[in-house]
């Protein structure tokens, strides 16, 4: 295994500090050329500008005939020259006193102007009557340039690439957009207690449930891990996991044995890997054994998350920690899903540390959940967000809180 890295003297940190320790040592990871099918919930890192008019020509926006308005004059008959339909041809040209019969989204002829619904007209002996005089000029024609023309800006950088934004792109023609594509992942789950969902426990066994809670946290910002190991309490095995995991990952995530307890080995592991340990500890509840380290390679980094084994724990330390990395290495805006809000319970920290409460927010408060126990989830359950609430602080109904939300 590689040589140890030295322990840090980062040991039970306070929230801040641990916030602070994590922004000096993040990079921006290299933007990259992404196929557009794969860029749903990217993040651009550049701005885009259209290398097309849009539409490219002059377009019917329904089956009609194409004239010219000025045609368009009591009784007249126009004479149907001939048809065009949304696909390759050649151009057309229109005449005075003439029309074409043309189809949804395909190019209106040079020298028309306007396009006369079909349930507005009389066919007789292949000539078109206007049957109504509500017609206006330019009636029916998308022009050309008309959603954006050539060289106009069409997304700016930082834009997160919904299912719109990437029809948008492709409707210009473009296959590739550069963004910061989400990190490789790896989960590792720790424990000889666990038992797998929809088997049978035996005495002493509790079900699994990080690995799930993790997996869905994953897929709420589009990832999906690159695997998901399980593996006993033992030091070697759980080196040889963390160093076959660290060359298929940019984020390692590791659930449980990172307390002091006699098999607890995640820190022991990670050192004999080479991981330099960033933080342990954190003056926080629920959460405080959880451990960050990192690995730094000659063109990249790798982060080393180490969650303590409580389901609560597991998901608070998500929401506070990983979370804003995932999002920061996807090229979002930092501290996006942090708002304030008045608290609707009184609430008094008495601690040193600083407690994230689940929590329910409802139009302009936030509520308190009952359940706050880091071995519970239903409160997790019925969350929508996290309320922080800062060491030695009496708390009345109507103060402002810093609130993280969930959703």
């Amino acid at each position: 295994m590689p040589s140890k890295a030295p322990y840090t003297d980062h040991f039970f940190v306070s929230h801040n500090d641990a916030k602070d320790i994590i922004d000096k040592h993040f990079e921006t990871p290299i933007r990259q050329s992404t196929h557009i099918n794969d860029t749903l919930g990217c993040v651009l890192a550049e701005a885009i500008h259209s290398p097309i008019d849009l539409p490219l020509f002059d377009q019917s926006s329904f089956d009609g005939y194409a004239v010219r308005y000025q045609d368009l004059k009591p009784n007249m008959s126009l004479r149907i020259i001939g048809e065009i339909s949304a696909r390759p041809h050649s151009a057309h040209s229109l005449k005075e006193g003439e029309a074409y019969k043309i189809y949804t989204g395909a190019p209106v002829p040079q020298g028309a102007d306007t396009i006369l619904l079909v349930e507005y007209t009389n066919v007789i002996d292949g000539h078109i009557v206007a049957t109504t005089r509500e017609i206006k000029q330019g009636q029916g024609v998308r022009p050309r340039g008309a959603e954006i023309t050539r060289g106009t800006l069409a997304l700016k950088k930082g834009t997160i690439l919904t299912p719109g934004a990437v029809g948008y792109m492709a409707s210009m023609g473009i296959e590739s957009l550069p963004t910061h594509s989400p990190p490789r992942i790896s989960v590792l789950v720790t424990g000889d207690e666990l038992a797998r969902p929809g088997t049978n426990v035996r005495h002493g066994q509790v079900y699994e449930a990080n690995s799930y809670a993790l997996r869905a946290g994953l897929a709420s910002e589009n990832i999906a891990p690159v695997s998901v190991e399980f593996v006993e309490d033992d030091r070697y095995r759980l080196g040889t996991q963390i160093s076959e995991a660290l060359t298929t990952s940019d984020i390692l995530l590791i659930s449980g044995g990172v307390s002091m307890g006699e098999y607890d080995f995640t820190l022991e592991a990670l050192i004999d890997n080479g991981v330099e340990i960033l933080l342990h500890k954190i003056q926080q509840r629920p959460g405080k054994p959880m451990l960050i380290g990192k690995v730094q390679r000659e063109d990249s980094h790798q982060w080393v998350f180490a969650l303590p084994g409580n389901p609560a724990s597991v998901l608070t330390c998500f929401y506070i920690y990983v979370r804003p990395i995932l999002k920061r290495w996807m090229g979002y805006e930092r501290e996006a899903e942090i708002t304030t809000l008045p608290i609707a319970e009184a609430y008094e920290n008495t601690t040193s540390l600083t407690i994230f409460l689940k929590g329910h927010s409802e139009g302009d408060q936030c509520h308190i959940l009952p359940a706050q126990e880091s071995f519970r989830l239903s409160s997790f359950a019925q969350a929508n967000c996290l309320l922080q609430i800062e060491a030695h602080t009496d708390l009345q109904v109507g103060d402002i809180v810093k609130v993280h939300k969930l959703l």
